[in-house]
């Protein structure tokens, strides 16, 4: 099971010099049935072993992403998710809504989301670049909207959302995707807002996370069962999606 490509993987085991005697590296990966990867994005640098191991793609397993409590008057909390938007715009959207009263962080693909903890529970995920194939930085749209996050997404340019988070962010009053910086601004004015105007009013527990709660739950469920079918699956039977 690996969270990152193939080639990646083997070059934690001592770097690439560890794998240059001849026939060593074929005969390591064939000491395995196959290589479960979790990103669809990390097949594209695995595809090259595939003369000695068989690949299988078991993608969106769905992570918990933590919230903050609905009561309280603290500010609301933005996650900055960089999933490899052009240089700068998460800059100029941070700049943008550096006059709003709430706590922002930042995640690109460098930040060790491992070590940041607290650091990654917040009100509403900002999803920046993302798309079908790239790479997910810390959380993906699909975890955040699945866990009861308000969440908005500008999808990478030439790319789009794809059908299924479309129809997520459809099915969720909490959900919506931006076609462009400007208006993702404003649609994040819109839901710090609600979230403002529902802690005001001393509901002891979000009325429209709760409305969707069952519904995730099921989304959820299905996504493990994709995922187990996966595991389950012999791998003569497999290939990489």
């Amino acid at each position: 099971m690996l969270t990152q490509s193939l080639h990646a993987e083997l070059e934690t085991f001592g770097g690439p010099e560890a794998w240059q005697a001849a026939g060593t590296l074929p005969l390591v990966l064939q000491g395995y049935s196959r290589a479960i990867l979790t990103d669809r994005a990390d097949v594209a640098g695995s595809v090259g072993f595939t003369p000695w191991i068989t690949l299988a793609l078991a993608d969106r397993f769905p992570v918990t992403a933590t919230l903050p409590d609905d009561t309280g008057d603290s500010p609301p909390r933005i996650l900055l998710l960089d999933h490899g938007a052009p240089a700068g715009q998460a800059g100029v959207l941070r700049r943008a809504l550096s006059d709003l009263d709430m706590r922002l962080r930042l995640i690109t693909p460098e930040s060790d989301h491992a070590a940041m903890g607290a650091g990654l529970v917040a009100d509403l995920h900002l999803h920046l670049g993302y798309g079908p194939g790239r790479s997910v930085t810390g959380l993906s749209p699909f975890d955040s909207l699945l866990s009861g996050a308000y969440t908005l997404v500008l999808p990478a340019q030439g790319l789009g959302a794809g059908p299924d988070l479309r129809a997520l962010c459809a099915a969720r009053s909490y959900g919506d995707l931006a076609p462009g910086l400007s208006e993702l601004e404003a649609r994040t004015r819109t839901m710090l807002a609600r979230l403002h105007a529902i802690r005001s009013a001393g509901a002891r527990h979000n009325p429209e996370r709760a409305r969707f709660a069952a519904q995730n739950a099921a989304a959820r469920a299905e996504a493990l069962r994709r995922f187990d079918a996966v595991l389950e699956t012999p791998a003569a039977h497999q290939v990489a999606a």
